[in-house]
């Protein structure tokens, strides 16, 4: 049986979207993602929503980057708000409240975890499907330096959650607006990768800073340090 789009355009359907709270019963859709669909794609960004069309949002992300910048009235104003209720300015380094947010966003999505997720098979399984729906690139079409630069992250979030205390002792927001911080490497990745540097180094804590992340975003690709810098300052970082 064929089945056409429920979100209004009439086309083939060619995915299921499964039952939530919001849509009980599940709707056929064109597209993997619902909100592709031409019809919904143009309730969303026309004049009823404006602030769904990429200009507009362009324009709201610069006007909130003015305004929550670092120093500005708004942001001390959250900043003090935060503190006042929770006592320090990020509520979410706190373990208490971290673990509410996520059970109200779980609960709130209908979101059911289960051990089983940790299964290898499942897992193997998940993967093959992320890989044959095109959400994953396979392994084997990856380039060299695809592969280096995805080992090196795994370590290297390995590593800060492992060492946040050191690299990042101040608790640091994180993020990509004006005002976060980013995880860098002083030995660039595309560095590590022209050098020859195995991803276990190059992911080592001795190698992780915090910047700002404007300082991350011109920094780009360059190295502070040099291969023999790097591995004098594992040395001395296991010396420590």
């Amino acid at each position: 049986m064929t089945h056409l789009c429920e979100y209004g355009c009439g086309q083939p359907a060619t995915h299921f979207k499964t039952p939530s709270p919001k849509v009980p019963n599940g709707k056929w859709s064109c597209a993997l993602s619902p909100n592709s669909c031409p019809a919904k794609r143009s309730k969303t960004t026309g004049d009823n929503n404006p602030s769904r069309r990429p200009e507009v949002r362009k324009v709201i992300r610069e006007i909130n980057s003015v305004l929550f910048a670092s120093g500005s009235d708004l942001r001390k104003q959250c900043q003090h708000t935060l503190k006042t209720r929770y006592g320090v300015n990020n509520p979410m380094a706190i373990k208490e409240v971290a673990d509410k947010f996520v059970a109200t966003r779980r609960s709130r999505n209908n979101y059911k975890w289960s051990l089983d997720n940790n299964d290898p098979v499942l897992k193997a399984k998940r993967y093959a499907t992320n890989i044959a729906s095109g959400l994953w690139l396979d392994p084997a079409l990856k380039t060299e330096w695809q592969r280096y630069e995805q080992e090196v992250d795994r370590l290297t979030n390995q590593n800060y959650k492992k060492y946040k205390e050191i690299i990042n002792p101040t608790n640091l927001i994180r993020g990509r607006i004006r005002g976060t911080y980013q995880l860098d490497h002083i030995m660039s990745k595309m560095g590590g990768f022209n050098e020859g540097v195995a991803p276990e180094l190059l992911s080592h804590p001795a190698n992780l800073t915090m910047l700002t992340s404007s300082e991350n975003q011109s920094k780009n690709s360059k190295s502070h340090y040099t291969k023999e810098e790097l591995l004098e300052a594992i040395k001395s970082y296991q010396t420590l």
